[in-house]
């Protein structure tokens, strides 16, 4: 006699297709936040790297050179001093010698608008999210604000204790070479990220420098001024907001920075105003202020202190 065992198929039951449910959502919020840390990870390691270029591009000008770039430049044009942005003079440091042949015979200020100013790679950081026609995302340190009060900077008042890619037009000969860097290449800040940067065509300070100011009150935190990454929730672009000409990054809690011998580091957001000012300033001695100019000169910089 044969017999037919008849088996039944068992499906899932409402409640544990919830469970079923409610373990992968708790797996997928855990698991979001690492895969979004490892995209950052690769996006800062990118910025960094994006940097480097930049930085090596301002060492090399240097060597040949004998003095650092000037945030702005002074180009002959048929006999004429012309100001130039720091991108554009480093542009042939960058194997970028057409785009900068492009622009060679412009008489007027920056760059020929009327012609082709492109997204240069080259000087952002993948971390920012950016509309501007030719976004700029890296600075260059150029000390000391000229005039804290924001209604602008003067082109010569720059002491070049106080900095190093300082205005450079024709007529008033400012020149830092590396014998102002009495505290070494390797204490001396060179470029950082700005995430409120304008063009890479700009000329003005405080759209493609960062800056330290003597008025900070660095024992009142509601006062802060010009502190890494201060002010990021405003947003936008003020035209004289000189408050947001500093270190500032899309890269939680740090922010990409490089020396003058070129190497690179992360600083933390929160560290000392005056280690920050003394870190600028390649002669810290001679630091210009009563407050924080004065903090800088009595002060004696550790490598722990960033």
């Amino acid at each position: 006699m044969t017999f037919n065992v008849r088996r039944h198929s068992r499906g899932f039951t409402l409640v544990e297709m919830l469970v079923v449910i409610a373990i992968i959502a708790i797996l997928i919020a855990l698991l979001l936040p690492a895969v979004q840390s490892a995209r950052e990870s690769a996006r800062r390691t990118e910025c960094a790297s994006n940097m480097h270029n930049v930085s090596t591009a301002a060492f090399r000008f240097e060597a040949e050179r004998n003095r650092y770039v000037g945030h702005v430049e002074t180009q002959k044009v048929r006999g004429m001093p012309i100001g130039r942005p720091w991108v554009y003079a480093l542009l042939p440091y960058m194997e970028q010698d057409a785009l900068y042949n492009l622009h060679s015979n412009y008489l007027g200020p920056g760059l020929d608008i009327t012609q082709l100013i492109p997204k240069l790679n080259m000087v952002l950081c993948p971390s920012n999210m950016d509309d501007a026609e030719a976004p700029l995302h890296f600075v260059l340190n150029a000390g000391q604000l000229d005039t804290p009060d924001g209604t602008g900077c003067t082109i010569d008042s720059s002491p070049t204790a106080n900095g190093v890619y300082t205005h450079m037009p024709d007529f008033t000969r400012q020149v830092v070479s590396p014998a102002f860097v009495k505290d070494g290449t390797g204490n001396t800040l060179a470029v950082s990220e700005n995430v409120q940067a304008r063009n890479w065509s700009d000329l003005s300070e405080r759209y493609v420098t960062f800056l330290w100011f003597d008025e900070y009150d660095d024992t009142d935190a509601t006062l802060e001024h010009m502190a890494i990454n201060q002010g990021l929730a405003l947003g936008g672009i003020t035209a004289l907001d000189d408050s947001w000409a500093r270190p500032s990054s899309n890269h939680p809690g740090v922010v990409n920075v490089s020396f003058l011998d070129n190497h690179m580091k992360t600083l933390n957001e929160k560290i000392s105003y005056v280690v920050y000012a003394q870190l600028m300033t390649p002669n810290g001695e001679a630091a210009v202020g009563v407050n924080i100019g004065a903090k800088v000169r009595a002060y004696r910089l550790n490598e722990s202190d960033y």
